[in-house]
């Protein structure tokens, strides 16, 4: 008997049927064809929330770098060829391990360079990319400049972690 007197519910018009609900109710979105009932557009202006790698300790880090760019602890390259190496023998002298052995670096700090290298590659590279759109985009002045900012930071050379500085002018060994 009630269900005869109710009307029909219909929920495009839920809110607007009674005075209090007036202040509340937003503009009616525009129904397509298919009834299907579309949300404003809207951008998020927020910050991206950090990677793996922007959150790994310094020791996570290393090991990330281990594993990636020497393989595997018993691997070949970390099991077998540089299980040990004189900077490790090094460190473990009581008084001399203090002192910076030159033309050494451990697996650690191998891996680690390795890593900070493929990351100054990639932002190169990531750079480069985004100079040839502004190229391809016709802003030949803007892609020039870039390509110039480039050079300047991320100049090619010699590499400096070894501690030898090579010349242009010396002869290859």
């Amino acid at each position: 008997m009630m269900a005869a007197e109710m009307p029909k519910f219909d929920p495009l018009h839920a809110g607007t049927a009674g005075p209090a609900s007036a202040p509340l109710a937003a503009p009616a979105p525009e129904l397509p064809a298919e009834g299907i009932i579309r949300l404003p557009s809207f951008v998020v202006h927020d910050q991206k929330l950090p990677t793996e790698l922007e959150v790994m300790t310094p020791e996570e880090l290393t090991r990330y770098a281990m594993n990636k760019y020497l393989g595997p602890e018993d691997g070949i390259d970390r099991g077998v060829l540089n299980l040990a190496n004189v900077r490790q023998f090094w460190n473990k002298i009581p008084v001399l391990g203090s002192f910076p052995l030159l033309g050494f670096e451990t697996n650690e700090a191998r891996a680690l360079r390795l890593y900070h290298e493929d990351v100054r590659r990639q932002e190169q590279a990531d750079l480069r990319y985004m100079s040839r759109f502004e190229k391809d985009t016709g802003r030949a002045a803007e892609a020039g400049a870039m390509n110039h900012a480039i050079q300047a930071g991320f100049p090619t050379g010699p590499r400096q972690s070894s501690g030898i500085q090579v010349r242009p002018g010396d002869p290859p060994n």
